[in-house]
């Protein structure tokens, strides 16, 4: 994951921290990870993208989301689920128009 960080020069330039800060977190988040779908059965991070509509079973609108727009703007923490059933409910920004792909044309 570091070595993948150097190789790709556009990820490494927004790197505020250096290796040493980095490496220990990156490697307790795979831990977390790899212990996540090593369990039988495993907890699953469904799949969603920017974009999609809202689904009100797996995800919580943030208090600053419009409560009156559907569409996520973005995620600020996946939903955990096992065997289709919510464990954790994710938490998402919704809003009408996002600001940062208004501008795009």
């Amino acid at each position: 994951m570091i070595k993948s960080l150097h190789r790709n020069s556009s990820i490494a330039l927004y790197m505020a921290c250096n290796e040493k800060i980095i490496s220990p977190f990156v490697r307790e988040v795979l831990r977390v990870a790899w212990a996540m779908v090593a369990l039988d059965p495993p907890i699953d991070l469904p799949a969603a993208l920017e974009g999609d509509v809202i689904n009100e079973t797996r995800y919580r609108r943030t208090y600053d989301s419009e409560f009156s727009a559907s569409t996520i703007d973005y995620f600020v923490w996946p939903a955990l689920v096992r065997d289709r059933k919510v464990l954790a409910k994710g938490e998402v920004v919704t809003r009408r128009t996002s600001p940062r792909k208004a501008g795009k044309v």
